[in-house]
């Protein structure tokens, strides 16, 4: 499982202005298939930092962005919350093969 948050994008990336807002979404691939989460988070497209996992605070809202510390931390915390439920869905799952040893 690998979870990504990413801007949605609706139009060519050109076509954005600073100003545009865009939503976050989660993007989690589990077996080869992709689902999509809204976070239901908006910033601005200037905002948004692509490289964010390669910055030391590793924070993807750039600090130009009104209530970027609640956002990053909203954002955080949806993916440790979605962690901790694959989880646990893991664990209880009937097709668990850690329980068959």
């Amino acid at each position: 499982m690998t979870i990504n948050l990413v801007p949605l994008f609706r139009k060519k990336k050109e076509l954005y202005i600073p100003e545009d807002e865009v939503t976050i979404l989660v993007r989690l691939f589990v077996d080869n298939k992709i689902l999509n989460l809204s976070s239901g988070i908006k910033v601005r497209y200037e905002n948004w930092n692509p490289n964010w996992k390669n910055t030391r605070k590793k924070n993807p809202i750039k600090e130009k962005e009104p209530n970027n510390i609640e956002k990053n931390l909203l954002l955080k915390t949806k993916e440790k919350e979605i962690k901790k439920n694959y989880r646990l869905q893991l664990s209880i799952s009937p097709f668990n093969l850690n329980q068959l040893n």
